[in-house]
C-alpha cells in the first residue's frame, strides 16, 4: 500500500493548476506586461516552495506518528490498517494544502518581489520599488 499517492496527487494537482494560473497570467490583456513577471514569479517560487515544504514536512510527521501507530493497533485491532491509513491520507491532504494556500504566499511574495527588484534596477538602472 503506498498511501503517499495522496501526497503525489495533491502535488500534482497543484502544480498543474498553478502552471494554468501562470499562462493565463502571461496571456491576460488585463494584467499590465511589467506584472506578469513578478506574478508568474511568484506563482512558480510558491510552487517549489509548497511542494518542497509539503514533502519534508508530511515525511517528518509520518516518522512521529509510530506512538499512534502503536496505540491503534493496541485498541482498535480489527480496524487499525484503515484508521491508520485515513489518518495519513487526510493529514497528508492538510498539510499540503496548510503550504500550498497559506504558508507558501507568504513567503514566496517577499522573495519574488525581491528578485523582480533586481531585476528591473539591472533591465532600467532604476532603484524603485516593484509591487506586486
Amino acid at each position: 500500500k503506498n498511501v503517499n499517492t495522496t501526497a503525489h496527487l495533491a502535488a500534482a494537482c497543484a502544480n498543474i493548476l498553478n502552471g494554468f494560473y501562470m499562462y493565463n497570467v502571461s496571456r491576460s490583456k488585463k494584467i499590465e506586461e511589467e506584472q506578469k513577471g513578478p506574478l508568474m514569479l511568484n506563482m512558480f517560487i510558491g510552487t517549489l516552495f509548497s511542494t518542497a515544504g509539503g514533502y519534508l514536512v508530511d515525511g517528518a510527521i509520518n516518522k512521529k506518528l509510530k506512538p499512534f501507530d502503536d496505540f491503534i493497533e493496541k485498541h482498535y485491532p480489527k480496524n487499525a490498517d484503515n484508521i491508520k491509513n485515513g489518518f495519513r491520507i487526510a493529514k497528508g491532504l492538510m498539510v499540503f494544502q496548510l503550504l500550498y494556500r497559506f504558508v507558501s504566499p507568504v513567503i514566496a511574495t517577499p522573495i519574488a518581489n525581491h528578485i523582480s527588484n533586481k531585476v528591473r534596477e539591472k533591465k532600467e538602472g532604476d532603484k524603485g520599488i516593484l509591487t506586486v
